[in-house]
């Protein structure tokens, strides 16, 4: 006979069942220095490039996720103050889950990442508060960015382990050197351990876990010029009291100096050191906006009669063309164009196509300009073939625009060529093709694609040509950071010529 009790045994084990025998995925996390368990760790399990399931770690460094349904997954692990597993860890190669089968278990380590600390001192030992000091990956301008504290220190935590170059800028009022003779001097920004340029600075090595104390860096003293010039207005007559303002041109977030120009339009910029620069004067007069630019380059001596032109603004108009590959007008497209001053500096001018392709820029001063076309709707199917001004093909030069100047004539074309393969180890990863042609690397020739679940990818309508092609884990998102990539990755890309109707196959790894 059968007790109540054994049933109601019985039924507690059928119940639990399904739970002692759910599909799971398990594990542990460590230090890759010691074996020491990391809590805190977040587990992102992905299907199809996707979270499927989250999970943390306890202070044993182990979690579980209960319930996971049948299917081929891929594992991430993050925590500030931690790097990652790199993509050719087994943790992070595809695993599959079986209905009914045992937990897979995952044991994963990460490697503790870095720290770097030192001061900026002015050449007589002086701490200099608020420099802007970068820790840059070797041959790279990606990194981390500090400014200095009322001491002069710094400090950059949670840094990647790798080879770095150290620089400091001084930004702000700071006690200039002293001159020597008549010669005026200024402060440099100063490579560590003491270089002005990246090629004479000595390398960082950060090692996991290391910290590294002591990187202090004084900055050296250069010989600074004057920068003299006049400030015009449309007629050519001196124009006062203008605001005109100086800025480098080889720095991303350039310190700006201001001048105003005097009663006979002069104006003068002193203690700039030597390299290129941008100089804008710009105003309104009676309702009407004048502006000028020029792109000075400062060689060891003073720069004079450099004169800034006030214009006022006028429209540039064209008409973007659509040629299939029998040579017929198709839809047209969806273009914005835009106009960037060749000396670099903000967007001076953008507009859009209408229904029948024209389009009309306001608000171009005179220059020398780049002009980009950025498809929109209705240019997946087609690459930018062509730009011209009148005759001349000015696809990826700079032209002259003033006021009266020819239109500009925008065609797509869908002849392109495309290229395919595989992606090792996929898992969502990104394939970017770059032009081999740096006057080429422009976002409108740039191409993207995401591998999909079985690690294939294909990018149609490609501009003929030569191309570097890439797979990112975490592709690069702005232009500059994917044409610095692509140099210092080079050995690490497939060379890929793409040809007009043409298919070319490229099978990648994902960079390091």
């Amino acid at each position: 006979m059968v007790s109540l009790m054994t049933v109601k045994c019985l039924f507690v084990l059928l119940a639990a069942a399904p739970a002692l025998f759910a599909q799971g995925i398990e594990g542990t996390v460590s230090s890759s220095l010691g074996g020491a368990p990391i809590d805190g760790v977040t587990v992102t399990i992905e299907q199809g490039g996707k979270t499927a399931y989250q999970a943390t770690t306890d202070a044993a460094g182990a979690f579980r996720i209960e319930g996971v349904k049948d299917g081929n997954f891929t594992a991430r692990f993050s925590k500030p103050g931690f790097q990652a597993p790199g993509r050719d860890a087994p943790v992070r190669k595809p695993f599959r889950v079986l209905a009914g089968g045992d937990p897979v278990r995952l044991l994963a380590q990460m490697t503790p990442l870095g720290k770097v600390s030192g001061r900026v001192l002015d050449g007589d030992g002086h701490p200099v508060a608020g420099a802007d000091v970068e820790l840059l990956f070797a041959n790279s301008f990606a990194g981390h960015t500090e400014s200095t504290k009322e001491d002069g220190s710094f400090s950059f935590a949670n840094v990647e382990p790798g080879s770095y170059h150290l620089n400091a800028r001084p930004r702000g009022k700071i006690e200039p050197p002293a001159p020597v003779g008549d010669q005026v001097r200024g402060w440099a920004r100063t490579y560590y351990p003491g270089a002005l340029d990246q090629a004479g600075a000595g390398r960082i090595v950060v090692r996991p876990g290391a910290e590294l104390p002591g990187h202090d860096i004084r900055l050296i003293a250069v010989p600074m010029h004057s920068l003299r010039g006049r400030v015009l207005d449309p007629k050519g007559d001196p124009a006062a009291k203008i605001v005109v303002r100086l800025a480098a041109a080889d720095e991303i977030q350039p310190e700006e100096l201001q001048a105003v120009s005097g009663p006979d339009g002069r104006f003068e910029f002193r203690g700039v050191h030597d390299g290129s620069w941008r100089l804008f004067a710009e105003t309104e007069t009676g309702g009407v906006k004048l502006h000028a630019f020029a792109a000075p380059e400062m060689l060891g001596h003073d720069l004079d009669r450099r004169d800034l032109r006030l214009s006022s603004s006028f429209t540039v108009r064209g008409r973007v063309e659509l040629e299939t590959a029998g040579g017929s007008q198709g839809k047209r497209p969806q273009v914005g164009v835009v106009l960037f001053p060749a000396g670099g500096g903000p967007v001076y001018g953008q507009g859009s196509t209408d229904d029948e392709g024209n389009f009309r820029i306001e608000g171009v001063f005179e220059g020398a300009y780049g002009v980009k076309a950025i498809g929109a709707e209705g240019t997946d199917s087609y690459y930018l073939a062509s730009v011209v001004l009148g005759e001349h093909e000015v696809l990826a030069q700079t032209v002259d625009l003033v006021s009266g100047s020819l239109p500009l004539r925008i065609v797509y074309r869908s002849n392109g060529g495309a290229v395919r393969g595989t992606v090792e180890d996929c898992a969502g990863a990104e394939v970017v093709l770059v032009p081999q042609d740096s006057g080429l690397r422009q976002v409108e020739f740039i191409r993207r694609a995401t591998c999909s679940e079985g690690g294939r990818y294909q990018i149609s309508q490609v501009r003929p040509g030569d191309y570097y092609a890439f797979a990112f884990d975490d592709a690069p998102v702005t232009l500059d950071a994917i044409s610095r990539i692509a140099q210092a990755l080079v050995n690490q890309a497939v060379n890929v010529t793409v040809r007009l109707g043409e298919a070319v196959s490229a099978d990648l790894k994902v960079a390091r």
